[in-house]
């Protein structure tokens, strides 16, 4: 099974999301803004009351018309090779393994178990000899000779393999040599795709809705069609959201930030992201050799000190949170609404992605925080559309050209700069 960041890891510092919506009195959730456990169809009230809260903290500038860089929009013409393509990783995804080992003979795809031993004019050679390895026929891990010399051979007998290393192998002993490889195939597996038709389609509708191709998928023309629509509305999500990445670095510059943000989900923020990097080095420090956490943020993110990082985690959280006001406050600007059933479509991707069934499965297992977070995505994507929707795609060059003029504009007003001009640099 594999583990999720529960909230707020690294990789959400680097890629702003979202809460949302409208104004109002304070609701049963008062003036906490930090992800907290809520139930998916509770999410709309909790997003509204996060909007409430954070216009106390900034006035967001002006997200209409803005020019950004333009992105290559043929991306979301997905051609039929392209489902073809999808279709054929489907099935590999269902494949079926059989033990072949009594009676069957190795052929290429084949997974293996075997032992081996290499040798040199009768001489083993260091590296070449092996135990219980795992290999698959064909994937070309081994050198040519004995990659193909281990197909047609039978389980628990034992095989001498000629072969001759490449003049190039890259080990000075071994480059150009002739060799034998003494083998013994232990174990053999052969895995096979099921044919993508009507009635393996029908016998998995639930699982082409879950990933989002549609709900009563039950035949291959009707699964193609999903997977083609579900592929174009990914890539323009994509578009949408470097498009906004690129507006929201400009809103921020001209929004008006109060000089303290909300401390509690600030503090949230920089704690989840310390903790989550704790728990990265206490799962993986040891087998890399790395005995303290300060060496280990030293060699993987190039930290002098646990200080220096910290003082990095709280400048990404300050970042982060600027980013999610904004996006929050625009959201609730124009009345976009996050219901359970997005939530759970959103949710069901990141189930996939985890190898659990279901998004509820992970409801089950992380608790319904993940509801806070998943909204927050859907809410997200949402702003991204309407935002990419108004603003003004220009070349590349015209878009850096207006930002360097831009830069140039604000160092020649630097001298006898206001207190708001200090909080929209430290914004930039």
């Amino acid at each position: 099974m594999k583990k999720i960041t529960k909230v707020f890891g690294i990789a959400a510092i680097a890629a702003a999301a979202v809460s949302m919506a409208a104004c109002g009195g304070k609701s049963e959730y008062g003036d906490t803004t930090k992800n907290i456990e809520v139930a998916a169809k509770d999410y709309q009230a909790f997003f509204d009351n996060t909007a409430r809260v954070y216009r106390d903290y900034v006035k967001v500038g002006d997200y209409k018309g803005l020019e950004v860089a333009k992105v290559d929009r043929s991306t979301e013409e997905i051609s039929d090779e392209t489902v073809e393509s999808t279709l054929e990783s489907l099935a590999e995804e269902y494949r079926n393994e059989e033990d072949v080992t009594e009676g069957g003979t190795t052929q290429e795809g084949d997974e293996i178990v075997l032992d081996f031993t290499g040798s040199i004019d009768g001489k083993e050679f260091e590296g070449g000899s092996s135990t219980d390895y795992s290999y698959t026929i064909g994937s070309g891990q081994f050198i040519e000779d004995l990659d193909k010399g281990l197909a047609g051979k039978e389980a628990n007998k034992d095989y001498d393999i000629n072969v001759k290393f490449p003049d190039d192998y890259g080990k000075e002993e071994l480059n150009g040599k002739d060799a034998v490889f003494k083998v013994k195939i232990k174990k053999i597996v052969r895995p096979t795709n099921p044919e993508i038709n009507d009635e393996f389609v029908a016998a998995h509708t639930d699982d082409w809705e879950l990933r989002g191709y549609g709900s009563g998928i039950k035949t291959v023309d009707a699964l193609k069609e999903g997977i083609k629509k579900n592929l174009a509305e990914s890539k323009k999500a994509s578009n949408d959201q470097t498009l906004y990445g690129e507006a929201l670095e400009k809103i921020i510059e001209t929004s008006e930030f109060k000089e303290e943000l909300p401390q509690e989900e600030l503090n949230y923020l920089a704690d989840t992201m310390k903790s989550n990097v704790k728990n990265q080095f206490e799962s993986y420090g040891e087998s890399m050799g790395i005995k303290s956490f300060e060496d280990y943020i030293k060699q993987y993110y190039g930290y002098e000190s646990e200080d220096q990082f910290n003082e990095y985690v709280q400048t990404q959280a300050q970042d982060y949170l600027k980013s999610k006001m904004i996006t929050t406050i625009i959201g609730a600007d124009n009345g976009i609404k996050i219901s359970a059933e997005d939530i759970t479509k959103e949710g069901n991707s990141m189930a996939l992605y985890y190898g659990y069934d279901s998004y509820q499965k992970l409801v089950e297992t992380y608790g319904q925080i993940l509801n806070a977070e998943t909204g927050y995505q859907v809410a997200y994507k949402k702003v991204s559309e309407i935002v990419a929707g108004g603003v003004k795609e220009v070349e590349e060059t015209t878009a850096v050209e207006e930002s360097e003029a831009s830069t140039q504009v604000t160092e020649k007003s630097g001298t006898g700069s206001t207190e708001e001009e200090s909080e929209t640099t430290t914004a930039q």
